[in-house]
């Protein structure tokens, strides 16, 4: 593990000798390992330091070539004490998974905010290839590999055209599951094998990534004997202890017999097993009740379904402005919170076309001025007028999203809007 602690000076941009240097603020770095395989996952921990002076700005995340990165956290800042004096701390954390071995360079991070620009110094690593010697035909360098299967259908006695589905799940601490191979087919003769459907799941734990991969089998058979299904396995190396492993399922014999439907030998004369074996006999009594429950039960269908297609064009469409008036709340106070200002005003755009019952989405500045026409409604034109100023690249800073959304929720409803017409061209006059 490597930390690299890195100062930078910030300097304010200006034309007067006073505006120079307003604080400082600086990097703090955290790679583990640092010698890692190829494919290996590699931890990358950045942490930002800055003072009071920097009001606004936003961190740029490097670009790394030859590398696979995933963002596995991202806390918001923090007060901390360093020196004796209050700073500013942000800390990301990057899962990093690189693809040829060798020295690698890591960019570093950048902090860009209101006439304020750092640069931290790039991180270098060396990358380990595969050890020789692997016959797999794939590199998996974890620190923990299972294997689990689940069988359904998996009865005593089996016959020719029974199906058995086998679920089998590889899990792996410390890669994704794209980076699992498919497991080998079990292909004999006599039975028919499909891989109906595959599952690729990504979990964070305590900043490691596991990655499982489920992958659903079919097996039927069609020829009666015995068949004996090879095991699976997978190998893996131990990043821990430096040696190759293997995860395995052990083999499964299946006896197969011949279909049912013939007649069974039973005990007792022949006479004895023809008056049991007798063709059911229907009188006429019994077809005509049938066929008068069956006429009753398509018209009290028929009817039912006309019911629900007047309740349907009655009710449907009010309830369906609702919720697409709630699907979009949802959405656009997603997107704030993720101080996403593009998926923020389509967000928004289509709340206002649910709500007001227009096909197409308004703009901003016909929502900013139906907000206008409202009361007490200040901050929600105030919060549309920052979002286009954002949108549109007129202030040079990042969008503070949870703002935005505490300024819109009180106006921001679910409840669809009613414009009530009424025609007073027809009524008398009051006093005439």
């Amino acid at each position: 593990m490597v930390m690299r602690m890195t100062w930078a000076f910030v300097f304010v941009l200006g034309l007067l000798p006073r505006a120079m240097a307003a604080g400082h603020a600086f990097f703090e770095t955290q790679i583990e390992p640092i010698d890692p395989y190829v494919q290996q996952q590699l931890r990358y921990t950045v942490r930002f330091y800055y003072g009071r002076e920097v009001v606004q700005g936003y961190l740029v995340p490097p670009e790394i070539e030859g590398m696979a990165v995933e963002m596995v956290s991202d806390e918001s800042p923090v007060t901390v004490v360093v020196d004796g004096k209050d700073y500013q701390m942000i800390e990301r954390s990057y899962l990093l998974f690189p693809q040829y071995s060798g020295e690698l360079v890591i960019p570093g991070m950048r902090f860009s905010g209101r006439k304020v620009f750092v640069e931290d110094t790039p991180s270098s690593v060396y990358v380990r290839p595969r050890p020789p010697g692997i016959a797999a035909p794939y590199w998996l360098p974890v620190t923990r590999l299972t294997m689990e299967e689940q069988w359904h259908g998996d009865n005593a006695s089996h016959q020719v055209g029974d199906i058995i589905d086998r679920i089998v799940t590889v899990e792996a601490q410390g890669l994704s599951a794209a980076q699992l191979p498919p497991l080998a087919d079990s292909e004999l003769p006599g039975v028919e094998f499909r891989r109906t459907k595959v599952v690729l799941e990504n979990r964070i734990e305590k900043a490691e990534m596991i990655g499982r991969r489920i992958e659903h089998h079919s097996l039927m058979f069609t020829q009666v004997g015995e068949y004996r299904l090879p095991s699976l396995s997978v190998e893996w190396w131990d990043i821990d202890e430096g040696a190759a492993k293997q995860a395995a399922l052990s083999g499964r014999v299946f006896s197969i017999g011949s279909p049912s439907g013939h007649r069974l030998s039973l005990p007792g004369p022949a006479a004895t097993i023809a008056e049991d074996v007798q063709e059911p006999v229907h009188d006429e009594e019994v077809v005509q009740g049938l066929a008068k429950r069956m006429m009753t039960v398509i018209l009290f269908s028929l009817m039912v379904s006309m019911l629900l297609v007047w309740l349907g064009i009655k009710v449907y469409r009010p309830i369906g402005r609702w919720l697409s008036c709630c699907a979009a709340r949802h959405e656009l106070k997603l997107t704030c919170q993720r101080h996403q200002t593009h998926g923020a005003a389509v967000a928004l755009r289509r709340w206002a076309a649910c709500y007001y019952g227009e096909r197409n989405a308004p703009s901003l500045g016909a929502v900013h001025q139906r907000f206008g026409l409202e009361e007490n409604s200040a901050g929600s034109c105030e919060a549309i007028m920052t979002l286009e100023a954002f949108l549109y690249g007129r202030i040079p800073m990042s969008w503070d999203g949870k703002q935005c959304w505490q300024q819109l929720s009180s106006s921001i409803r679910c409840v669809p809007y009613i414009s009530f017409k009424q025609n007073i061209q027809g009524l008398p006059p009051l006093n005439p």
